[in-house]
């Protein structure tokens, strides 16, 4: 018997192998994408070249829209000096936060459930396509350091309202102020939750933990970490508050381009992001709110949880896909708690089988998910440029001298403009025609400015990649 408990004692290391093909196998693959994981690696290569630790520059100069605190920055800036500039070392950190949450989850579902709800959770959230992806698990952006931190976050409460251990509590104020240098404002989302589960399932402890003083203490700690940040960032960048004010409250009160129904990451589930598993969380849900004791209240928990951020992040004016990859942990809960009592109505021998082919599907899909780095059609015809950049790193293509005609946001382009200047290639990025000359080399991709070219040069077609064009410009039109 002691055997057998030594065995199970090292089992959670065979999650590596998933973790690992799902999370880290072509990781580094894909071009970088445009807008957030550009945003990001731009600002990390900048911050790292200018020896910036506070502030975070962009194209050259201190960032005057960006917010964003540095923790995933700062995270990003050893691969990028161990590594180089490369796809892969801006999204480490966010792989390596998201293999963490699985296996976090994977040993507190142990030791609050039991061994096999423990891979129960941990399968179904490795399967959830919202959680592994672009913008997500193997994108560049801070969601997935994010989802760490407010994992913890969930963890310490839960565990603090059932042993009112002290320690618990102050790993929750940690928690919070590490979620806040991870992404700001959304450092909070989780705490309602938190409150509404007390409120309602048990309001003589909620009574308790206000009258408790290590919560202020764990307050003020948090608190601390968040306003040190502030004033030390604004001691160098003194206009830095105004950005932050501005930044964070327009994204809640106005749509920023992004505004959608209130359904909307609802359907976005239904429609790919949780497919398979939505159902069966939703039976988890349901099931919770009956009368239950016990281990089982961990389900409970995830499901107010669950609901709840679900509730904020749908109620924001601005909405993009991705914000809610911190629900899904949560809702893996919920779900394995479901797929616990499917189980008990089994019988027979074919019980482990059926059950373990309800993962076949998921499994496989989530396999051709992370290994194909599928994109649409529209997604390649549209960030052509940045393919093209891509393809030719790869091939070891020259682009010294080459000037690419930006038309649109910068973000992925400076990327590969700082990626090739690790070759010595001086590739410029211009956004007028001005700024093009006779014998210049420009790659352009928009149809209007390659008409402007076209108008102002004798041009000759060098390359080209679904309409990123590489042309040589001769003399000028006369």
């Amino acid at each position: 018997m002691s055997g057998l408990t030594t065995y199970r004692r090292w089992t959670w290391m065979l999650l590596l192998l998933p973790i690992y093909v799902f999370m880290f196998v072509k990781l580094g693959a894909p071009h970088l994408r445009l807008w957030d994981e550009g945003w990001f690696a731009v600002h990390a290569i900048e911050m790292w070249q200018n020896n910036s630790w506070w502030v975070s520059y962009f194209d050259g100069a201190p960032s005057a829209t960006s917010s964003k605190p540095p923790l995933q920055y700062w995270l990003q800036r050893p691969f990028l000096v161990g590594i180089g500039i490369s796809e892969l070392s801006v999204r480490l950190p966010s792989a390596i936060a998201a293999g963490m949450t699985v296996l976090l989850l994977f040993f507190w579902s142990r030791v609050r459930w039991n061994e096999k709800q423990a891979w129960y959770v941990s399968l179904i959230l490795l399967t959830s396509i919202g959680f592994i992806g672009y913008h997500t698990a193997r994108g560049a952006e801070a969601d997935a350091l994010l989802t760490l931190f407010l994992t913890l976050q969930g963890i310490s409460f839960y565990e603090f309202v059932q042993s009112e251990k002290k320690a618990w509590i102050w790993a929750l104020g940690l928690a919070v102020g590490l979620a806040f240098l991870a992404k700001s404002m959304a450092a909070f989302l989780m705490l309602p939750g938190m409150a509404v589960y007390l409120l309602v399932f048990d309001r003589t402890k909620f009574m308790r933990l206000l009258k408790n003083p290590h919560l202020y203490g764990s307050m003020v700690a948090a608190l601390a970490i968040i306003l040190g940040y502030l004033i030390i960032r604004a001691q160098f960048q003194p206009d830095y508050l105004g950005i932050f004010v501005r930044s964070n409250v327009g994204r809640y009160t106005s749509s920023l381009g992004h505004d959608h129904g209130v359904m909307y990451y609802v359907d976005n589930m239904l429609n790919g992001r949780y497919v398979w598993w939505f159902p069966i969380a939703a039976l988890g849900i349901i099931l919770s709110f009956l009368p239950m004791e016990g281990k089982n209240q961990i389900t409970r928990f995830s499901a107010v949880l669950s609901l709840t951020f679900l509730l904020v992040i749908s109620i924001s004016r601005s909405k993009l896909y991705w914000y809610d990859m911190p629900i899904y942990p949560w809702l893996a809960i919920a779900a394995a708690g479901a797929l616990s009592k499917l189980e008990s109505l089994i019988q027979g021998r074919a019980k482990a089988l059926i059950v373990a082919a309800m993962f076949v599907f998921p499994m496989y899909r989530m396999f051709g998910h992370t290994q194909s780095n599928a994109l649409t059609y529209n997604e390649i015809e549209f960030e052509a440029p940045e393919i093209y950049l891509r393809k030719a790193w790869d091939s070891n293509k020259s682009m010294d001298g080459v000037k690419v005609w930006a038309d649109r946001f910068d973000g992925a382009l400076l990327f590969y403009k700082h990626k090739f200047a690790q070759r010595d290639d001086k590739m410029e990025i211009v956004h007028e025609l001005k700024e093009i000359n006779a014998g210049d080399q420009v790659l352009v991709h928009h149809e209007e400015y390659k008409s402007e070219l076209f108008r102002a040069f004798d041009v000759k077609e060098v390359d080209n990649y679904r309409g990123a064009t590489l042309y040589e410009l001769k003399q000028r039109q006369k």
